[in-house]
Formats: C-alpha cells, structure tokens, sequence
C-alpha cells in the first residue's frame, strides 16, 4: 500500500507513527502546506511534499498508484473542499448549510460554515480504539448501526446524501482509497444538478457539507 497523509500537526503525526508501526514497509507521503511542520519528517521510506492539501489530492488523483490511500488529518473536510473545486471547473456550484434534520445523535455540532459534525460518543475517544464491530470499547455498551450506514439511508429530499466511508485499516488509522474518490465524483458529475450532502464517516463519527450543483 501507500499512504497519503494530509496534514502534519499534532494528529497527522501520530497517524503517521500509527503507519509506520503497522505497516513498516509501505511508502508514505506526507503534505501540508507549511514547510516548518515537516522538517523534522525523518522515517525510513517516507517523503514529505510541501503543498495545498487540494492541489496536492488533485495530483494525486492523476498520479495514483494501484492500492493507494488518503489519510486526512486535517481541521477542515478534505474530501469536500476537493470535490467543491474540482466540480468548480465546469459547473456552477454552491456551498450552502447542511439543513436540520433530527438524527437523534448523542452528539452534533454545527460551526459558523455550515459543516455539521456527528458522532455516536459524547466524549473523547482513545486515540487507538479498535473499532469493534459489536460493543464500544469505552462504555461496554452495543455499538449500534454503522454511522456510515446510517447517513447513507438518509432521506431528506431534495438532498442526495453521498458517504465516503472511512475504512479502519489499524487500531486508531482510518483512511479511503483514492479511487473511491473518484468514483463520487464521477457520480456527481453525472447526476449535474441537485443537492448533496457530502459526508465522511467511520462506525462512530461523521463530518458533513452540503453541496449544490446547478
């Protein structure tokens, strides 16, 4: 495999630490926009790229090779900045709010853009959970649906919900191939218009944004 990590504060480093431990033969290339966060990047088999995490994903999606990965550790929804100038190219899009809707969630916080974040705890999370498929490793308790799976029933008209889901691939690492990038974004090209709700999600959390394509 190799591995793309966007960001390189205080999560991308320990992502990138996650990688090599687990996996301590795969490439890595690590991209963030300031060059003083990667100078002190000196792993075996490791590259650092100084670049906008967009621009660098787009170069990516043209450049990939076969079972490569994108690792986001940024404070912003990548794959959704991604898609919103990507589509910018030759559609008229708009970013717009995601609207309210009760999914009975223990937690749900909306910023002053418009981006929703969900989970399914109301606390923090240790940063090397296992992501057990029946109980939650911190309360005991039955882990309910997949909350990938749950935002993809979603059904709120006129929005089109669209999940790109987070694969566990490591206690505490979570990522998606990039070629599951571009088949969402060939699907929304193919749609033309409506109204999207973009998420990312794991089994516990969830970043959603909303995006309307006329």
């Amino acid at each position: 495999m190799k591995f793309h990590v966007f960001g390189y504060g205080r999560v991308g480093q320990t992502l990138v630490r996650g990688i090599r431990h687990h996996f301590p033969q795969d490439p890595i290339l690590v991209i963030d926009h300031e060059e003083e966060q990667l100078a002190d990047l000196y792993l075996e088999n490791s590259q650092a790229w100084i670049s906008d995490a967009v621009a660098a994903l787009q170069s990516v999606l043209e450049n990939f090779q076969e079972d490569s990965w994108i690792i986001p550790a940024l404070p912003r929804h990548l794959l959704y900045e991604f898609l919103c100038q990507d589509l910018a190219r030759d559609h008229e899009i708009a970013r717009i709010p995601v609207p309210e809707m009760n999914l009975e969630l223990p937690f749900m916080f909306r910023d002053d853009r418009g981006t929703l974040y969900l989970s399914y705890a109301d606390f923090t999370c240790p940063p090397d959970c296992s992501e057990p498929e029946k109980t939650c490793t911190v309360t005991g308790l039955p882990r309910p649906e997949p909350l990938y799976q749950l935002l993809e029933r979603i059904e709120f008209k006129p929005f089109v919900s669209c999940v790109m889901r987070s694969v566990q691939l490591a206690p505490g690492l979570g990522g998606y191939r990039v070629t599951t990038v571009q088949e969402l974004n060939s699907r929304l090209r193919a749609r033309g218009k409506g109204r999207f709700l973009i998420s990312t999600s794991c089994s516990c959390h969830a970043v959603m944004n909303g995006l309307q394509l006329k």
